[in-house]
């Protein structure tokens, strides 16, 4: 037992050091205390939260209203809106089918809708631009000419809103500057020749990041650098200018705020490559296994490797320790009756009926005291029936049976018949009884 004890000693504190060891490798690091994640999100503060866009926003409807949509555009949208503003900010966006036609006919009523994001849906721009406009075809913002630099300069083509040394923007992760990141841009392959509808309004180095498309008696813009409205640039003063010239595209009037329809970039993009036949694997960039998204999560990669550790503990010590097979007991069985019959036969052979009725009397009287705690005395009225309430046999029954032995009793003599009869009202008794 000593030897036993203490090899599973040494088996805890192998499995604790592996543990360890994995949470030093892996969670060693010092956590942030922001949130880097680029998730924009709409009421957080960390970096690449949108929270104070949201409230700058707010601030421009002056007397306007300024309207959370939570819900379907059906819900929202009643088309009695005019001059009323639609803004959208995120990764990617979302609609049914009906809905991109009510936000259509709500850009058409002299609307304007504003989007800022990383990836748009094939059939929302399907839908918003004629088809005699685009010469290369519609395309998704971007992807396999993506700009990748630390830094990028944003600026506008009309001359009062040229800035001549632009508006830089950098990417930071956890806090630090990232030598390499992506910046998506628009295809000029889906302006027209003409200067009225899809028209260029803005770049980011030298590339198209904002236009404008006229649908009906509205205005729908398109931005593909929504870094530019997070927490974390906005709160500079150059990058707080270049936000302010956006929104001056807005109409004084209401604004809708989209809260709702918010999507994931790489999931938008699998949905285009489907869309357009291309192809139904994500494309280069977005190539990402779910253990890589786990890995990338901090909370997730912590749980990740608690898994694996514990795993690893469970497997040496279910090797070392099995319990045995525990053998299964057969339930101990009422032989009583089994007994009566015996000696019942053996009075039989013997051709003594009336002792044969008395042994089964006998074990009959014991049977009810075992089973219903009743002492048998006197079979009388009384004791009939309380044995009536416990045991549920007819009470006529349990009078013949008393009325029989006692016959039996002041007799001498019991016939082969006699003895039968006993039997079948016994017999019947145990049959009855609960």
């Amino acid at each position: 037992m000593s030897d036993e004890k203490n090899k599973s000693i040494i088996y805890l504190v192998v499995g604790v050091l592996l543990l360890l060891g994995l949470i030093a490798m892996f969670g060693g690091k010092k956590k942030q205390k922001f949130d880097w994640d680029e998730s924009y999100e709409l009421e957080s503060k960390e970096p690449y939260g949108i929270d104070l866009f949201e409230k700058l926003l707010e601030s421009y409807t002056g007397e306007n209203e300024f309207i959370r949509v939570e819900n379907r555009f059906e819900k929202v949208f009643d088309g009695s809106e005019t001059n009323s503003n639609y803004v959208m900010v995120g990764q990617a966006f979302l609609y049914r089918e009906e809905e991109i036609n009510d936000m259509l006919d709500f850009v058409s009523n002299g609307n304007t809708a504003f989007f800022s994001c990383k990836s748009i849906p094939y059939d929302f721009l399907a839908a918003a631009i004629p088809e005699s406009c685009y010469m290369l075809g519609l395309d998704d913002f971007q992807v396999e000419h993506e700009i990748y630099d630390s830094l990028v300069t944003m600026d506008f083509i009309h001359p009062e809103l040229f800035d001549e040394e632009g508006y830089p923007i950098q990417y930071y992760r956890n806090g630090k500057l990232e030598m390499s990141h992506s910046w998506t841009y628009i295809s000029r392959g889906m302006l027209c020749d003409s200067f009225i509808s899809p028209i260029e309004i803005g770049t980011v180095s030298e590339h198209m990041n904002f236009m404008k498309i006229n649908y009906g008696d509205g205005q729908i813009y398109l931005h593909s650098t929504p870094l530019a409205f997070t927490n974390f640039h906005i709160i500079k003063e150059k990058n707080l200018e270049y936000v302010e010239k956006v929104l001056s595209h807005l109409q004084p009037g209401d604004i809708y705020w989209d809260v709702k329809h918010h999507i994931a970039e790489g999931v938008c993009r699998r949905r285009n490559q489907i869309n357009t036949g291309k192809s139904s694997s994500p494309p280069q960039g977005f190539q990402e296994t779910p253990l890589k998204y786990i890995l990338s999560q901090p909370a997730l990669a912590w749980a990740w490797y608690t898994l694996i550790g514990m795993a690893l503990l469970y497997l040496i010590f279910r090797a070392k320790r099995r319990q045995r097979i525990i053998p299964v007991t057969q339930p101990v069985e009422n032989t009583s009756l089994e007994f009566i019959d015996t000696i019942g036969k053996l009075h039989f052979q013997r051709g003594n009926p009336r002792q044969v009725i008395f042994q089964k009397m006998k074990y009959l009287q014991n049977f009810i005291k075992n089973r219903y705690g009743l002492a048998v005395q006197d079979w009388d009225e009384k004791f009939i029936n309380k044995l009536n309430l416990k045991s549920e046999v007819p009470t006529d029954l349990l009078s013949k049976i008393q009325t029989m032995h006692r016959n039996v009793t002041t007799s001498r003599f019991a016939s082969d018949n006699t003895l039968m009869d006993f039997h079948k009202l016994v017999e019947e008794f145990f049959r009855l009884k609960k």
